[in-house]
């Protein structure tokens, strides 16, 4: 794929296509003889690393209907019954670890997963019938529909108590989907009920709320789910949301397609193709971004580990195949690239500067991340957080809660964040714990009702949950020089270091963490706090 360059299936590359399905099949166990023929994950069935497939890899079959359809294009016969032929070993798998209420397990043994991975299963069964239903055999078509109307039957009788946004739309998406294919009026009122209930969460500003925020890369997937819904009943609504949320998504992107994603709720690095793509054919915004987001710093579904390759794969794909039917309006300008402006974003507390020289963001609620982008050398210089490390735990500024207290001083150019810092602790499995929790799973968790409890205490425990510790911080940053004071007040007695200025990530989020060109920059400053008498710190630093 050319750096920069729009794809689609005319333009791209087709080496990287042939890499991607050779990963795909490589992935797939295609002996006919196995038990486990059909099945997409590896580490279950090669390497023998779990005790139980993840349901989620499934969706390879949605990328082999893709891969169908642009072969249908070249004439590849030979190949093109293989395919169909794997696919079909795909769906049939997928029924027989089908739980007798619908669901699927992702992650862990009676995880009994709601969005993912039922939803997402769902959005490939639907598209699946929908791309190649008609050179499907009578009994995987059959297959099809008996897997839909049991994942429909859960999900209306499941829900997340976390607010995930793009966990809703991709609810919404598929089960929509599902009502158009099979005409069932059960499935439009399920429908219906979800959008009402993704909307109620949708801001103003164009943003939808990921557990505590606004994240740039999952409101990226968002306009990629509705717009499978827009695509088929032209939702008036669905399209306001979407052009208001690529409005604002086009201030975190630089001239390169780097994604400002240390600025959003869930540190997220990944983004979705296949809405913006859509919506390139009526909105100049989402023509830009097309052309701009798939620079050099693109995260695609090659860097990504197996089990978000299988499904960020379909997502490209998807992209490509509307690429070639579509004609894409004259693109706009990026805000980075014209005149000087401020803005502040009140609801999702996020400040913009763009001067000849910088450009600058900051997400108050996150404690002041900062991102300082030099337009002279196109280097991006970051202040993600601070993190006070401690014997056995950390105290960090990246998790918002409660404490924080915010002002935007217009008059005098500053900003200023105080709050208290979060306890946050790392958590990892021993051989015990694991046996321990794999034992409890297997015993307790077969009600669906007790299987939600326990994904809702995990999620608690591993990405939402924080504890204002008794240390308070403050920052001000001025908006001239981007210089910041920070202030540190009753640092606790064990505290080893402070690190600060920089990327200091620690909030876990599945698609984060991969390695970008930026992470060679990295300029994070650590302060031996050893052996210092008193508990106040101050101190100056340049982002």
């Amino acid at each position: 794929m050319g750096i920069g360059e729009s794809v689609s299936i005319s333009s791209f590359d087709q080496s990287y296509y042939d890499i991607c399905l050779k990963r795909l099949l490589s992935s797939l166990d295609r002996r006919k003889f196995s038990k486990s023929y059909g099945c997409f994950d590896k580490d279950f069935w090669h390497f023998k690393t779990k005790s139980f497939p993840s349901a989620a890899r499934q969706q390879g079959i949605h990328a082999l209907a893709l891969a169908l359809k642009f072969d249908e294009q070249k004439n590849n016969s030979q190949q093109s019954q293989y395919l169909l032929e794997c696919l079909e070993a795909g769906i049939s798998y997928l029924q027989s670890i089908q739980k007798s209420d619908g669901s699927f397990d992702e992650w862990y043994i009676n995880e009994r997963g709601w969005a993912g991975p039922c939803a997402y299963l769902l959005h490939s069964l639907c598209r699946t019938y929908h791309l190649v239903g008609n050179a499907l055999s009578p009994q995987a078509s059959n297959s099809i529909k008996f897997i839909v109307d049991k994942i429909i039957t859960h999900l209306s009788k499941s829900d997340e108590p976390e607010v995930i946004a793009n966990h809703i739309a991709i609810v919404a998406a598929s089960v929509f989907e599902a009502s158009r294919l099979f005409h069932n009026p059960i499935y439009e009122q399920l429908y219906l009920k979800m959008k009402a209930y993704f909307f109620k969460y949708v801001d103003d500003e164009g943003w939808a709320l990921e557990y505590d925020g606004v994240d740039l890369a999952y409101m990226s997937a968002s306009i990629s789910f509705l717009s499978f819904i827009h695509e088929l009943n032209q939702d008036s609504e669905i399209e306001e949301f979407s052009k208001k949320s690529l409005g604002l998504f086009q201030y975190f992107i630089d001239q390169d397609g780097l994604i400002f994603g240390t600025i959003g709720s869930r540190n997220t690095q990944t983004h979705f193709y296949r809405g913006i793509e859509y919506w390139s054919q009526y909105d100049p915004i989402a023509s830009l971004i097309s052309e701009k987001y798939r620079g050099v710093n693109d995260i695609g579904p090659l860097e990504q580990d197996d089990h978000y390759f299988i499904y960020r794969v379909c997502d490209l794909w998807e992209a490509e195949l509307l690429g070639n039917s579509i004609k894409k309006v004259a693109p706009s300008q990026l805000p980075i690239e014209g005149d000087e402006f401020s803005l502040f974003l009140r609801n999702a507390d996020i400040f913009i500067i763009n001067s000849k020289e910088h450009y600058f963001i900051c997400h108050l609620k996150k404690g002041g991340a900062s991102i300082v982008y030099s337009k002279n050398d196109r280097k991006l210089r970051s202040d993600s957080g601070l993190i006070l490390k401690l014997k056995n735990r950390f105290l960090v500024s990246e998790i918002y809660n409660d404490s924080f207290k915010t002002l935007y001083n217009e008059e005098e150019g500053y900003i200023y964040i105080e709050g208290y810092l979060s306890e946050f602790q790392q958590k990892y499995f021993n051989i015990l714990t694991q046996v321990a929790f794999n034992l409890f799973m297997l015993i307790f968790a077969r009600q669906r009702y007790l299987a939600m409890r326990i994904k809702s205490i995990i999620k608690k425990v591993l990405i939402v949950k924080s504890q204002c510790s008794r240390t308070k911080f403050s920052k001000k940053i001025d908006l001239n020089n981007f210089r910041i004071e920070l202030k540190l007040h009753n640092i606790p007695l064990d505290s080893e270091s402070l690190l600060y200025r920089g990327i200091t990530q620690l909030r876990y989020v599945p698609q984060s963490r991969y390695f970008t060109g930026s992470d060679c920059t990295n300029d994070l400053i650590t302060v031996d706090l050893k052996k210092r008498n008193d508990n106040h710190l101050e101190l100056e630093y340049q982002i």
